[in-house]
């Protein structure tokens, strides 16, 4: 008898979703790994964390990558070169700065940062160059704008600089990119910058127009006033016409009022002095009365210019600058005077909220900033916004 034949077992049916599953797992973890390598990389070029040479190391890894754009290969560049300039090797850094260039013609960015460098190597003449190519890329640009004028400077290229400002200043009357410094610079020798300074009246005279039309408009106001510290003495006149309705203030009466609105300030003043009151005070005319009234007039002016292009002056703030100008007329003639200051004195103003400055600071607000042109379009608007 034949055994019977063993019972086939049944073949599971061949799957290629299964196949690509397992395909599916096995990539996860090369594809996890290079993830987090790419991570790590690409912190360690952009200098967090890493020591120098990690960072030149990884910057070039990535850079043999080809899936980077133009932009993100020239970023890479810039993170090589910025090793380069903290350890003050310029050749190295310029020779990066170039690559980043060519990765991204387009950009002001790499250009700005050539100049960088070559300021910072003290080659001022090519750094005014890269500093153009990436004005031509950007003419607009402050930061571009700014670095020129700096770099101008350095070159006394008075000339070049007198044609910049004025021209750019009439694409952007604010002017936002003209560093502190060389706005001062320009305000004190305006015979090395004609062209500016006509640049700078024309617009003058058209924020004093608009001003005149519009008297409590903020912006119009801080717009006036800064054009009128770069002006000085050459500011116009805002409401020439009126300052002869002005109410005729009285030296005595004014002192009397402000002895009377500011007890607590007087009394520390008068304090270890002969004087009983403040018109004595003032009647004596000594060096006391001089720096007093003068450091609370330039106190009063500082809380004006401190309200912005979108704050209303206050009317008691305007009655105080009317009071101050007065009280500064009576006691120094209109004149600032500077005196040196001892530690106690010093202590003093501070005490009543005024801050001692140095000779140059004084001397600048003196005879520019709170110039007589300014303080008497500040008096106009102050006896418009007192009422």
């Amino acid at each position: 008898m034949k055994s019977d034949p063993p019972v086939a077992t049944q073949k599971r049916p061949f799957s290629f979703v299964r196949v690509l599953a397992l395909f599916g797992v096995l990539a996860i973890f090369p594809v996890l790994y290079l993830a987090d390598k790419h991570e790590d990389l690409v912190k360690t070029c952009n200098l967090n964390p890493g020591e120098p040479q990690d960072t030149l190391a990884a910057c070039d890894t990535l850079l043999t990558w080809t899936a980077w754009t133009p932009e993100t290969r020239s970023l890479m560049h810039r993170h090589k070169m910025r090793v380069f300039i903290k350890q003050k090797d310029w050749d190295a850094a310029l020779q990066e700065v170039d690559l980043a260039i060519a990765e991204d013609p387009q950009s002001p960015v790499p250009w700005q940062w050539k100049s960088l460098i070559l300021a910072r190597a003290e080659d001022y003449r090519a750094s005014l160059r890269a500093i153009d190519e990436a004005l031509k890329l950007d003419p607009e640009d402050e930061y571009s704008l700014k670095n020129k004028y700096k770099l101008l400077s350095e070159l006394e290229e008075y000339g070049a600089i007198d044609d910049m400002v004025s021209q750019n200043w009439s694409k952007d009357e604010s002017a936002d990119w003209l560093p502190g410094g060389e706005q001062q610079e320009i305000t004190w020798n305006p015979s090395r910058f004609p062209k500016s300074q006509a640049a700078f009246l024309e617009y003058a005279l058209k924020l004093r127009d608009d001003l005149a039309g519009d008297l409590y408009n903020p912006k119009l106001r801080w717009q006036f006033t800064l054009s009128c510290t770069l002006l000085a003495a050459n500011c116009p006149p805002l409401l020439p016409e009126k300052r002869g309705s002005y109410p005729n203030l009285e030296c005595n009466d004014v002192i009397e009022d402000y002895s009377r609105e500011r007890p607590v300030q007087v009394g520390h003043i008068l304090k270890n002095t002969e004087y009983q009151t403040l018109r004595d005070l003032f009647d004596s005319g000594t060096q006391l009365a001089t720096r007093y009234i003068s450091g609370e007039y330039v106190s009063t002016f500082s809380s004006w210019f401190s309200h912005s292009d979108s704050q209303a002056i206050p009317s008691d703030l305007a009655r105080r600058l009317i009071q101050a100008h007065k009280l500064f007329d009576c006691v120094s003639g209109g004149k600032f005077v500077y005196l040196e200051l001892s530690e106690e004195e010093k202590e003093d103003y501070e005490w009543i909220g005024l801050a001692p400055m140095e000779k140059e600071e004084f001397e600048w607000i003196a005879e520019k900033q709170f110039n007589m042109a300014l303080r008497l379009n500040f008096l106009d608007l102050a006896h418009v916004y007192a009422n």
